[in-house]
């Protein structure tokens, strides 16, 4: 892991619970329980956030469901199978890279608001 550590001790702090693992090259943050923006069904899932580059994405929020928030998203990332568990992914296009990792993961959230 290639991350600040101060920028992983501020995602310790706003996620408790959250890990760390890497698979196939990629990082990932798993986030259990987080709760998601007002007027979203479910009211929390699990997330997993990759600050990578992966599949076309500077980087990508997953979550465990489909969330349902009011605003159409293209949920093209369905059933893909990361560190042994099924996520789902909207997409989602972030115009910086040069974020901390807290903001990205604030910045993915956002698009779940209307």
């Amino acid at each position: 892991m290639n991350y600040p550590q101060e920028q992983v001790d501020e995602l310790k702090t706003m996620f408790p619970g959250i890990s760390y693992a890497e698979e196939a090259g990629f990082d990932f943050f798993h986030i259990p329980g987080l709760k998601l923006p007002q007027n979203c069904s479910p009211e929390s899932v699990d997330a997993l956030f990759c600050p990578n580059l992966r599949g076309g994405y500077n980087s990508r929020l997953y979550f465990s469901a489909m969330v349902q928030s009011g605003k159409a998203l293209n949920w093209n990332g369905q059933n893909e199978f990361i560190l042994g568990r099924r996520w789902f992914a909207f997409s989602w296009r972030l115009k910086q890279t040069e974020k901390r990792l807290s903001q990205t993961v604030a910045l993915h959230l956002r698009a779940l608001i209307c």
